[in-house]
């Protein structure tokens, strides 16, 4: 759950930085009703891919 927290915060820190969550647009497709957007990657593919081509183990639980 600290990873995906943590990924969370980075991609709503990144998007809030895009047109779809800017504070001028009152309504749009993208934003939830907490401002949030969920719908788009905000970050270029090859480094999404780079960051998710290996497993961190601390990242889970293995039983």
């Amino acid at each position: 759950e600290a990873a995906y927290d943590a990924w969370f915060e980075r991609n709503q820190a990144e998007l809030r930085t895009m047109v779809w969550a800017s504070p001028h647009i009152e309504h749009n497709y993208y934003r939830n009703a907490n401002g949030e957007v969920h719908t788009l990657n905000p970050f270029r593919f090859v480094d999404y891919w780079a960051w998710t081509r290996t497993v961190d183990p601390d990242d889970y639980t293995f039983g």
